[in-house]
């Protein structure tokens, strides 16, 4: 998610969002969100976070590979549009 993310921010590209999701699948990790877990609930998680500061979403953003940084510039409508939009389901999912 965070590169995909990333990706959307023009942080990253294409090639280098997709290379990420291989080195992810090839570990065997989800490339989806679980399917019972609604933006709302991401949002509450993240909210809990020790990296946020005066109530700010801090995530770990990808620079590019092997460089990431903490970010708190993230769009609240963007943030909102990935977690919306982001596949869900179970298992390894390209």
């Amino acid at each position: 998610m965070a590169a995909t993310l990333s990706h959307q921010l023009g942080w990253i590209s294409h090639e280098a969002l997709e290379r990420t999701k291989m080195v992810i699948e090839s570990a065997g990790l989800p490339l989806v969100a679980p399917t019972g877990m609604s933006s709302d609930d991401f949002l509450a998680r993240m909210r809990l976070d020790k990296k946020n500061v005066d109530a700010r979403l801090r995530l770990v953003l990808l620079n590019d590979l092997g460089d990431a940084c903490v970010s708190d510039s993230t769009p609240a409508e963007t943030l909102r549009h990935l977690l919306d939009n982001y596949p869900r389901g179970q298992g390894v999912v390209g």
